[in-house]
């Protein structure tokens, strides 16, 4: 199953990281997740220095965890992004 959300601006400074939760009723422990970003018209969303990570570790939850693997500061804009699950068997 997939869905999409809305994720505001965010800035992850120097090696840290940073996260946000979004609610997602299919969405199960254990649960593989592919995050996609809608392309539109602003400026680059993120860059090459932040990678995205997320997961399910609380029934109804995603986790979307952005870290920096770079010492500059690391800017987002706002962005709808494409959410699609994948339950081990």
């Amino acid at each position: 199953s997939s869905t999409s959300t809305k994720v505001a601006a965010l800035v992850v400074q120097g090696s840290a990281s940073s996260f946000t939760i979004v609610t997602w009723g299919a969405a199960e422990p254990g649960d593989q997740i592919w995050a996609t970003i809608q392309p539109d018209a602003a400026v680059s969303s993120l860059s090459s220095g932040l990678v995205l990570h997320s997961h399910c570790t609380k029934a109804g939850q995603v986790e979307l965890r952005w870290s920096n693997v770079s010492t500059l500061p690391q800017l987002q804009s706002s962005k709808t992004y494409y959410l699609t699950r994948m339950t081990p068997f």
